[in-house]
């Protein structure tokens, strides 16, 4: 007979196994906290070694709607509107901005960086608490918080913002899913417009969702009994009733409004309108897709792609029985295919490069699959299961790793980084042949390794994996942020605010020199450090699309006219030293000068077929707008040719300029001609007196010589040395 069972001590025996249970929880919960605050201080020490903003100009915009929002409530880029709708990052970051000095600025945005990054590993876990046991939870967690994309932090950018705010998203959709109420589906519908408010990219979270409610239906149809599927599903969709009732009056009520307003239906979307007014291509849609996800699975190691694999194509097959896991699956399916393709049709377009910073946020998802496989005993039928290992490994064949790895990698393809410093050792091909046996060697694993010894070896292999990765790209954004500083920044990068009176601003003259992008660059850096600089005057396009101010050089008199017609507001402003603004001079950073200027702006003098060296080709002018009378000394020289000689018959014409029929400037009524014959290792200073200004000093040469045609690489055509001295001076 069985022996009688105490209903007393059996409730106690109940009681101490849920206490027991709830220690074991409350002991890995209180590990993970404590690895993931080790990791918040180390994050925030690395990235104080992050020298100076380098992904730019990205870097720039966010910082400057953040500078904007703490000065004075508002989002503008250099003091003007941009229309970016996105402005959630920005507003997180902006208490940086109330710091006295830029750099406190600067290390301040970092670190809150690092907290908004970490917050977002608390919905992974909450979700990963419902589809895993306490050790897969804290491991599936864990994983996430390894992620080489966690080095974002170092930089001012809109991913920092947007990983809490999209794993938000995914959760609540996953909880919506297993119960559809009102409100659920209301706060899904929330965190999405959340999402998007810290990042526009996050747009593709609204096709997500009602992805993920047609996944989790075809799912839950599965899992149903067999009579009276057709009864169910039709039950199941009216519960997502009020869902698509917002989604259809959401949308018609978008679109009445935009055509009542005469304005066509992209202009929601702010400064990204643009992305609908291209041709896409569907089969190079196709092909950078196929990229992307096999650069995907590469970012991942390769198991967590193939264990979703086999976990979707499971419960399509059999049906899975949890809620929470359909729910997962649901969200996690449409999610990796829907963003893989945004991003990939995106690249194949604008970027040309697989942009791994648009998807790292699918990664989490991929560790909780990794994990939930895992936790359910790591099911392997043989064909879905090596389908899901060799897939994501042959993969990598698609990936043209002699075009891919480059400079770019550093901001958009981390998974690369660790590829490339491979290549300056070893030969592409041989980097490629290596890639691919590592992806080969992962998919063998997954199909042979044994049960007991998978719970242990596949997270610790992809936790190596993810620490290896992050050291090397690590190492790589610190040298090409410190490089970037070095070439880009001067010694004092506060020099500007510095030099400038309390409440003073600048203005900054961009587009005056022969390198447009080298000089971009040192100006991004310059109005960075500097939260005096404030609007920029373009005299030729910025490579950048943000705000900016056009103007012209009207050379009749010298004057800079902006486009929008409105007089220079400040006292200050800075400008490419070569520009010749008239003004006094008060600070200078090479390659730029800060004056002190009246109203209008204007040019001291201009110089026209110049090059850097002084050598002047076979035409140049110099016209001059301001200055005193008096007596200047031209000097012209072959000094530094010791080649053949070439003689060249110069002449040297002054007077008063007026408009060319081409456009520019010319000569009027000449005041002063000289002549002369210029030779090898020649030298002549000639004397002229200066009329009263705007006057223009013309030089002509007729030979001139080509280095090159002497043995030199120097192909420019050359008349002659140039340097003309200040009238009185």
């Amino acid at each position: 007979m069985q022996e009688a069972v105490d209903p007393v001590q059996a409730r106690e025996s109940r009681l101490e196994h849920v206490r027991s249970w709830g220690s074991r929880t409350a002991v890995l919960t209180a590990a993970l906290a404590g690895f993931v605050l080790i990791l918040v201080v180390l994050r925030i020490w690395l990235t104080r070694k992050i020298a100076t903003p380098w992904i730019m100009s990205d870097e720039l915009l966010y910082s400057e709607l953040a500078r904007s929002f703490a000065d004075d409530h508002r989002f503008l880029v250099r003091d003007a509107f941009y229309p970016i709708y996105n402005v959630g990052y920005p507003l997180l970051i902006s208490p940086a901005w109330l710091a006295g000095s830029m750099k406190t600025t600067y290390e301040l945005a970092k670190a809150i960086n690092v907290v908004l990054m970490t917050i977002g590993l608390i919905p992974i876990y909450l979700w990963s608490r419902r589809l895993l046991r306490p050790l897969y939870a804290v491991l599936a967690t864990a994983l996430a918080a390894l992620m080489p994309a966690f080095l974002y932090t170092g930089m001012i950018m809109t991913e920092n913002g947007s990983f809490a705010a999209t794993m938000l998203a995914f959760f609540v959709i996953a909880l919506m899913l297993e119960r559809p109420t009102l409100v659920r589906q209301l706060a899904a519908l929330a965190t999405v417009a959340l999402s998007y408010f810290v990042r526009g990219q996050s747009l593709i979270l609204g096709v997500v969702l009602p992805a993920a409610v047609l996944l989790k239906l075809a799912l839950d149809v599965r899992a149903a009994p067999g009579p009276g599927r057709l009864r169910f599903l039709r039950r199941e969709a009216l519960r997502y009733a009020p869902l698509a009732g917002i989604y259809v009056v959401g949308i018609l009520g978008y679109v009445l409004y935009k055509t009542a307003r005469g304005v066509p239906l992209s202009s929601g979307l702010g400064v990204y309108s643009g992305l609908t007014a291209v041709h896409y291509s569907l089969s190079e849609g196709a092909r950078w897709t196929v990229e992307h996800i096999a650069e995907l699975g590469l970012s991942v190691g390769i198991f967590p792609v193939s264990a979703l694999v086999v976990l979707l194509g499971l419960a399509l097959l059999r049906g899975a029985e949890s809620p929470a896991e359909r729910a997962f699956l649901a969200v996690a399916g449409s999610a990796v295919v829907l963003i893989v393709v945004q991003v990939a049709v995106y690249a194949s377009v604008f970027s040309q490069r697989i942009e791994e910073r648009y998807m790292f946020f699918l990664a989490p998802l991929l560790f909780i699959a990794l994990l939930l496989w895992l936790d359910r005993g790591l099911p392997r039928p043989p064909v879905l299961t090596t389908f899901a290992a060799l897939a994501p490994a042959a993969l990598l064949l698609a990936l043209p790793l002699e075009k891919r790895l480059n400079m770019s990698t550093f901001s958009d393809t981390f998974a690369f980084i660790p590829l490339l410093r491979l290549s300056y050792h070893f030969s592409v091909p041989t980097v490629r042949w290596l890639m691919l046996a590592a992806g080969l060697a992962a998919a063998i694993t997954l199909l042979l390794v044994p049960r007991r010894f998978a719970t242990l070896l596949l997270p610790s292999a992809i936790a190596v994996y993810m620490v290896l990765t992050t050291y090397a790209v690590y190492g790589a954004v610190r040298d090409f942020s410190k490089a970037s500083r070095a070439v880009n920044a001067p010694p004092r990068l506060d020099w500007v605010d510095a030099t400038l009176p309390k409440g003073a601003s600048a203005g900054f003259v961009f587009g005056s020199t022969a390198d447009p992008f080298g000089e971009a660059q040192r100006m991004w850096q310059t109005e960075f450090w500097n939260r005096d600089v404030k609007r920029v005057y373009n005299l030729a396009p910025e490579p950048a699309a943000f705000a900016k101010t056009p103007a012209a050089i009207d050379y009749a008199s010298g004057r800079i006219v902006p486009q929008d017609r409105k007089p220079f507001p400040y006292h200050y402003v800075i400008a490419a030293s070569g520009l010749g603004l008239s003004g006094k001079l008060v600070a200078s950073a090479p390659p730029f000068v800060l004056y002190r200027v009246q109203a209008p702006l204007r040019l001291e003098q201009s110089v026209e077929g110049l090059y850097p060296d002084g050598w002047t080709g076979p035409d140049a002018a110099i016209t001059r707008y301001t200055g005193t009378a008096g007596r200047f000394e031209l000097r012209l020289s072959r000094d530094s040719w010791s080649g053949p000689d070439v003689p060249g018959r110069v002449t040297i014409e002054l007077g008063k300029p007026v408009p060319g029929s081409a456009g520019g400037l010319t000569l009027g009524r000449v005041l002063a001609r000289r002549t002369w014959v210029i030779h090898s290792r020649g030298r002549r200073t000639f004397t002229f007196q200066a009329p009263k200004t705007p006057y223009r000093i013309e030089i002509h040469v007729r030979p001139t010589f080509s280095p090159s045609r002497f043995g030199s690489a120097d192909t420019r055509e050359l008349g002659a040395q140039l340097s003309v001295s200040r009238p009185g001076g």
